[in-house]
Parts: C-alpha cells; sequence; structure tokens
C-alpha cells in the first residue's frame, strides 16, 4: 500500500470517529429523558453529599455536648459526695439510702449520656 493511500485511510477514519462522536454528542442534546435522568443523579449525589456533611457535624455537636453533659454529671457527684457523707453521720441510714438513690441516679444519666434515652415502652404508651 503506499503511503499516499494509507493517509488517506488514516484521514478517512479519523473523520469517521470525529464524526461518530459528533453524532453521538447531538443524540444526546436531543434525548431530553437521558438529560434529565443525568441530571436527578448529579442532584442527588450532591444532596447525599450535603447530608453526609450534616451527619458529621451532628455528630460532632452531639459529642460535644455529651463530653459537657458528663462533665456536668462527674462535677454534681463529686460536689454531692461531702454532703452525703455529712448526711449519713447526721440521719444515719435514711441519708445513705438517699444518697444510694442520688449515685444510682447519676449513673443512670451517665448510661443515657453515653447510649441515648431508653426506648419507648409500648405496653406505657398513652
Amino acid at each position: 500500500m503506499s503511503d499516499r493511500k494509507r493517509a488517506m485511510q488514516l484521514q478517512v477514519e479519523e473523520t469517521r470517529a470525529r464524526a461518530a462522536a459528533s453524532v453521538e454528542a447531538l443524540s444526546y442534546r436531543t434525548d431530553v429523558r437521558a438529560r434529565a435522568k443525568d441530571a436527578v443523579e448529579s442532584g442527588k449525589e450532591r444532596l447525599m453529599d450535603r447530608i453526609a456533611d450534616q451527619i458529621v457535624a451532628m455528630k460532632d455537636t452531639v459529642g460535644k455536648a455529651a463530653s459537657t453533659v458528663q462533665a456536668g454529671v462527674d462535677d454534681l457527684a463529686e460536689s454531692a459526695r461531702p454532703h452525703v457523707a455529712a448526711a449519713v453521720e447526721t440521719f444515719g441510714d435514711v441519708a445513705a439510702d438517699v444518697g444510694a438513690h442520688i449515685a444510682d441516679d447519676a449513673h443512670q444519666a451517665q448510661i443515657i449520656v453515653s447510649n441515648g434515652p431508653p426506648p419507648e415502652d409500648p405496653l406505657r404508651a398513652p
């Protein structure tokens, strides 16, 4: 095959490839359904990304709030100890029972802060 014939054949192949790409692009531009579907998918992906970002931000905020509440519960329990001890000395077993209930309530508060509130009991629903 001569060089000239080979060059012409390559030029024809390149022209066919460009024409095919142009036809494909024109076909896509006239296919409103496919373009709408692509736009919906793109919007859906952007929305899912925004939601994921918001979830991360909320988890961070909740984590910080839980740490603050945990510190407050710890401080409250620590500050109550000497008062409970003094009350036990003064009022005996009754104060000890009250102190045990306070400690149990503080422990329950720590569990709720760590795990979230307990699920609703369907038998207790109004």
